[in-house]
């Protein structure tokens, strides 16, 4: 098959791990070409590269601009199946393919929860995903529980498909015996992510700890600055430490440096939504506390991880932290989600997931 991917950004960029390593599996199988909508303004940050696939950025410009290239593209490649990932172009680029290349078979993938504030930009994107089933033969989504958040109303078959992790690329961690002491958060640095609430309770939670546990935060965004100062100024780097961005690459080797992860999720819009860090500890063999969320329950109930919940707020941090240090052996812990983060290997997804959707979709007539 030839399969073409429609990015909604630069292509390896931060926090776009369950997106650009699809592709990535999907080409050892299959011819791949990959279409990037990469802007240089927006500040984007590029964690990983694959100079193996067949990659295109369209650049930035204005729609017109990008939609002429992608198409210009497509009709060179002649893609059987175009797999989109939701962006702002979506539904000008799959109304386009249904004229431009009529038996090309059109997905479209809703990777996270629409974070759209503004009630009338909320209301003008669902509006326009709603349109975007008319023009695709099917849809997918990271989560089952999140796609109404992106369309209340469906009318499409709708097949979820999970973000993934590459679970042989972890080097696993040697759990030490005793009490947890070196955390880490990995993840996103963005305000969204009210992370100075993390930093807070953890800070209350090591002075009162004889231990002095120390945390690492790696990742980037928009806070990043703003929550250095925080720690600078709180007198909190003995304790705290803001390491910034790492490429993909070195995660799968220094998550094993770690005694426990920590996977904060705000509440609101990302309550529902799954936790790729929750999934990397899991193949790293790092034991670990997750926010107590729907999204987090539901791989528990489903899939069989085991983690230790707490609550979004510092009391509930502080005795998430004190629960998991308190616990005699965590190796069962471990042991349980080696197991089940098999489930969500990338190139266990692709085949059983991904693929046959891709065949039976060729397969159907106009």
């Amino acid at each position: 098959m030839r399969i073409a991917f429609i990015m909604r950004a630069a292509f390896g960029v931060l926090g776009g791990t369950d997106s650009y390593l699809m592709p990535k599996y999907v080409a050892q199988r299959h011819d791949v070409l990959v279409l990037c909508q990469g802007n240089p303004k927006s500040g984007e940050e590029v964690v990983y590269k694959n100079d193996d696939l067949n990659i295109c950025d369209v650049g930035a410009g204005s729609a017109e601009t990008r939609a002429a290239k992608i198409f210009g593209a497509l009709q060179g490649f002649k893609p059987e199946i175009v797999h989109v990932f939701h962006n702002p172009l979506c539904l000008r680029i799959l109304y386009g393919l249904r004229r431009a290349l009529p038996l090309v078979k059109r997905v479209l993938d809703f990777r996270s929860p629409l974070l759209v504030s503004s009630n009338a930009a909320h209301a003008a994107v669902l509006w326009r995903y709603f349109l975007c089933q008319f023009f695709v033969d099917h849809v997918f989504t990271h989560s089952l529980g999140t796609i109404e958040d992106n369309l209340p109303l469906r009318f499409r078959h709708i097949t979820e498909l999970p973000p993934g992790v590459e679970t042989r690329r972890f080097k696993a961690a040697g759990r030490p015996a005793g009490t947890p002491r070196k955390f880490l958060y990995i993840g996103s640095v963005a305000r969204v992510r009210q992370l100075e609430l993390l930093i807070r309770a953890f800070a209350r939670f090591s002075r009162i700890n004889s231990l002095r546990p120390s945390l690492d935060i790696i990742g980037g965004g928009n806070a990043l600055g703003e929550l250095r100062n925080l720690v600078a100024s709180s007198g909190l780097c003995d304790c705290i430490r803001l390491t910034g961005l790492v490429p993909q690459e070195e995660i799968y080797v220094r998550l094993c440096e770690y005694d426990a992860g920590i996977a904060y999720v705000p509440y609101d819009k990302f309550s529902r939504a799954p936790s790729l860090k929750f999934l990397e500890y899991s193949a790293a063999g790092l034991p670990f506390m997750a926010s107590d969320t729907i999204g987090h329950r539901d791989y528990a109930s489903r899939f069989g991880f085991s983690f230790t919940p707490f609550q979004n707020s510092p009391q509930g941090v502080v005795a998430g932290l004190n629960q998991i240090c308190a616990k005699p052996d965590l190796h069962e812990e471990i042991a349980v989600n080696r197991t089940a983060i098999q489930r969500f290997d990338w190139e266990r997804i692709v085949a059983n997931d991904l693929l046959p959707v891709y065949a039976k979709l060729r397969a159907e007539k106009l």
